[in-house]
């Protein structure tokens, strides 16, 4: 088998295939992209170690060769995956054999990388339909408030009219302006529920363009129809994710122009920005920008499986 053909599409870069010409770590690269479909998106920047993802681009693990007592060991290292005992948490999430074959028949025994698969898929779904709340937090004020901002007396005047025998006499004698001022009040949360489900349907009711960015700014595009109850990973694909350097080369036609305003607007302003990302600046922490249409999603420290997330819709 061609080296080439073990790294995934559009990640070329000739140092990968020299990192595979090693032979052992060759040979398991090989023997995990046999069954299990996965592809070399990145090394380690010491070439001893190969990141594999699934052929969407999301990340599952990480192979290395090491040594025990002179022998070679081969590591398989995944975060999705965590045994029962181990000496640390990395030894928990590393599955270790210095035989080849040894590696492998445990690998599939336990079910280690479909689970490892199963839980990144969750983790991301979950990440994902987060900004649902990042969009609702964003717009409008808050959906509740309590009667206690009326005075305790006004409380059980109001209680005592409403039980009384002539509820209409009885609600004359109260203060009116007090009850009145609270019922605006109320008002004012109906009109920000209103105006928050508005918006939440405005952004995920039809198709989203979906980014994650790992912390080597390199880009997972994909476009997903929601669905009520489900996370967008467990939706409707339109597009499948597509691993890629720069983001202004996914070939999205509606996606590239709001891009290009995002990073014509970012590269003016210092607010919260960073630059997460190889080509377009992304904000380092949770947001909505509703003049894009665009909500953000940030993880405490991004790197190659924690990813941040950004949502904005399709055109349809």
């Amino acid at each position: 088998m061609n080296n080439a053909s073990l790294i995934l599409d559009g990640m070329y870069d000739p140092k990968m295939e020299q990192a595979l010409e090693t032979p052992l770590l060759g040979t398991f690269t090989r023997e995990i992209n046999h069954k299990y479909g996965l592809k070399v998106f990145t090394i380690s920047r010491s070439g001893g170690a190969v990141y594999m993802a699934t052929p969407t681009g999301l990340p599952v693990c990480y192979l290395s060769m090491g040594d025990d007592a002179d022998k070679p060991q081969y590591s398989l290292y995944t975060p999705w995956y965590a045994k029962a005992r181990g000496s640390s948490d990395v030894d928990r999430h590393t599955m270790r054999s210095t035989k080849l074959s040894t590696l492998m028949t445990s690998l599939k025994k336990v079910g280690v990388i479909e689970k490892a698969m199963e839980c990144m898929y969750l983790r991301y779904s979950d990440q994902i339909s987060s900004t649902k709340n990042i969009v609702s937090r964003q717009v409008g004020g808050s959906e509740t408030k309590s009667v206690y901002g009326l005075p305790a007396e006004d409380i059980h005047d109001l209680l005592k009219a409403a039980l009384s025998d002539n509820p209409a006499t009885e609600i004359r004698k109260l203060n009116l302006n007090s009850l009145n001022k609270v019922l605006k009040e109320y008002d004012e949360v109906d009109e920000t529920r209103r105006k928050k489900k508005i918006e939440i349907d405005r952004m995920f009711s039809g198709a989203c363009h979906v980014i994650g960015i790992d912390g080597s700014g390199e880009y997972i595009v994909g476009t997903f129809k929601f669905h009520p109850d489900n996370g967008p990973l467990k939706g409707d694909v339109i597009r499948p994710f597509k691993r890629m350097k720069n983001i202004l080369d996914c070939g999205i036609d509606d996606l590239i122009p709001t891009l290009l305003m995002f990073k014509t607007m970012t590269s003016t302003t210092e607010d919260g920005t960073s630059k997460v990302g190889n080509d377009v600046i992304f904000p380092v922490k949770d947001h909505y920008y509703e003049e894009l249409e665009m909500a953000f999603y940030y993880p405490s420290s991004p790197n190659s499986w924690n990813l941040q997330w950004v949502v904005t819709p399709a055109s349809e």
